[in-house]
Order: C-alpha cells, then structure tokens, then sequence
C-alpha cells in the first residue's frame, strides 16, 4: 500500500480533478439533455395557458359587450319608440286641442253675431214702432200679403216695407221687393225709406243670397249707398250690419265663383269692406 503522504497527496489531487471535471460534464450534459427540455416544456406550457386564458378572456370579454349592447340597443330602441309614441299622442292631443278651440272660437262667433242680430233687430223693430207706422204683424202669410199689397197699391212703401220686415218672414220681404222696383225707392230726390228700416232691409235679405240674387243684389247695392252715417242709429249699428252682409257675400262668392253676377257682387263686397 502506498503510505507516503506526498503520493497519497498527489493521488487525491489528481482523482479530485479527474471527477470534477467528469462531474462538471455530466452536470452540463444532465442540465443540456434533462433540465431546458423540461424548462422548455414548462415555458411552452405556460405561454399556452396563458394564450387560452388571454383568448378566452378576450372571448367572454367580446361576448359580454356583444350582449351589452344588444341590451343597449334594445333599451335604445325601446326609449324610442316610446319618445315617438309619447311625441304622436302630444301631437294628436294638441291637434284635438286646436280643433276644439277652433270649434269653440267659431261657436262663440257664431253666438256673438247672432246676438248682433238679434240685438240690432230689436233696436230696429223698437225704431218702427216709434214712428208709428207699423200696425202689429198678423199670423196669416195671406193676409199679411194683402195688407202688403194695399200699401204698396197706396204708395205706402216705407210701411209696406216695415211690416214685411217686422214679421221676420223673408218671403214677406221679397214679394214687397219683387212688386216694388228698386227705382222707385232709391229716387233721385231721395230715399224712402228710414234709415233703421234700410239697416233692417239690408239684415234679412243678406241672410241668403244663394236665393233670388239679382233682386237682393240691386236692393242691397242701393241701400248701402243710401246709408247716412251722420245718423246716430245708422253709425251705431251700421258696422254689425255691413260685417253681416260681407261675410254672407263671401259665402255666395265662394259657393258660386262662376255666377253671372260674381262680379257685381264682389263690387258691394269692396264697398262694404271700406
């Protein structure tokens, strides 16, 4: 056996270098064939965890905001269609609203002027029974007709033309017209007729021209011109009366545009506007 110290030294030395560098090879071998494989595995598999979670997440993020705003839009639409119901119901509720006033307004007009008429008529009818020359109205339209018919034979047209006016009956007033020519009326010495008997004359056969226009037309013409504003009756009522008549010549114009006598009557509606 070797004994000496030295040899025994140098033998330890040299298997100690020998194996280190045997274990240093096989470390790196073992860490080359053994250890980056594994780390390579582990890494490969990480990253692919974390590519499935990151595609996932990305996939339920997608389809959660997918679903949002589906929910959005369906809120949306909802919000809309519910502004444009609520926004048709206004509409059609001021529509509702602006027809009633619109009916109410005219209603009341109507009711205004029939008032005027009414207030006008009795005003007039008091005028020809202060002048004394109006006997009171009979019921009969025959004899009332007769009576007419005495007057007119007896040149009494003023009187003939208040009774027949007094009894609110258009007839009555268009038979004493119809016998009574306009010229001999309206004469170049003056009217006949009273001024609250004029007014009168001018109210009832305004209430109608689709009906025996010609007559009413050279009547009406005529007993606008004769119409003294200088009288306190006249200019009180005068206004009520001359709206009447202009708002009933609108009518006829507008109801008969092609009338032979459209524009003779468009001409009164001008003077009764002015």
């Amino acid at each position: 056996m070797v004994r000496s110290k030295p040899i025994v030294d140098l033998l330890a030395s040299s298997l100690t270098g020998a194996a280190s560098a045997s274990m240093e090879q096989l470390y790196k071998d073992t860490f080359v064939k053994v250890a980056v494989p594994l780390f390579e595995n582990a890494c490969s598999t990480m990253f692919n965890q974390i590519n499935e979670a990151l595609t996932q997440g990305l996939k339920e993020y997608v389809k959660e905001a997918e679903l949002y705003s589906t929910k959005s839009n369906d809120r949306t639409n909802v919000e809309l269609m519910t502004m444009q119901s609520a926004s048709e119901h206004l509409t059609v509720t001021a529509q509702q609203f602006t027809n009633t006033v619109d009916k109410e307004t005219k209603r009341l007009n109507d009711m205004v002027q029939e008032l005027q008429r009414t207030v006008v008529s009795a005003n007039l009818n008091n005028g020809s029974m202060r002048s004394g020359t109006v006997t009171p109205a009979f019921t009969d339209p025959h004899l009332l007709q007769s009576q007419l018919s005495k007057m007119i034979s007896q040149g009494q047209i003023d009187a003939a033309f208040q009774q027949a006016l007094s009894a609110s009956d258009l007839s009555l007033v268009m038979y004493v017209c119809e016998n009574v020519p306009p010229q001999k009326v309206f004469r170049d010495d003056g009217c006949l007729l009273q001024q609250h008997v004029l007014l009168s004359l001018i109210q009832q056969l305004s209430a109608d021209m689709s009906q025996h226009t010609d007559i009413k037309h050279r009547y009406l013409e005529e007993a606008v011109m004769n119409l003294d504003s200088s009288n306190l009756n006249t200019r009180e009522h005068m206004p009520v009366v001359l709206r009447g008549l202009h708002k009933q010549l609108k009518v006829f114009l507008s109801a008969n545009p092609n009338s032979k006598l459209s524009k003779n009557v468009r001409m009164l509606q001008m003077a009764t506007h002015s």
